[in-house]
């Protein structure tokens, strides 16, 4: 648990106070900030890198393969990332209202489960991360 706390406070996470011979530490709200304005810059790059492919290929997902404006036509993906281990997360995609396209829906359900579907644009994304984790 030691270990743990030290990189925390090492990162600026947490601060410390000696209490007797205890040690208590508190979660620091300025290295919390810090933290979040960091993840949140690298996921806006990583995700804005995303739409940029999405963009480029013309590929959206509907049935005529055209960007849907009216969004009770639409599908929703929710993207979750859960952290594995320190050095690893895993990235959980849910992919709901399918049958909203209307006629030939299904089409869009075959087109995202074959490896041109999500496994292509995961492979994607893992470039663009990779790509800006160099620019970094």
């Amino acid at each position: 648990m030691s270990q743990h706390l030290k990189v925390l406070k090492c990162a600026g996470l947490v601060v410390d106070q000696a209490v007797g011979t205890r040690r208590v530490y508190r979660l620091s709200p300025v290295g919390l900030a810090a933290l979040r304005d960091q993840l949140d810059t690298f996921w806006r790059r990583a995700l804005d890198g995303y739409q940029d492919v999405v963009e480029e290929t013309g590929e959206s997902i509907g049935p005529t393969w055209q960007i849907e404006t009216d969004l009770d036509l639409t599908s929703e993906v929710e993207v979750t990332f859960v952290a594995e281990t320190p050095d690893q997360t895993r990235v959980q995609l849910e992919h709901r209202h399918i049958d909203r396209h209307g006629p030939g829906w299904e089409s869009v359900r075959d087109g995202v489960d074959t490896d041109s579907g999500w496994p292509l644009y995961l492979d994607r994304y893992q470039s663009l991360i990779d790509g800006a984790a160099g620019d970094a």
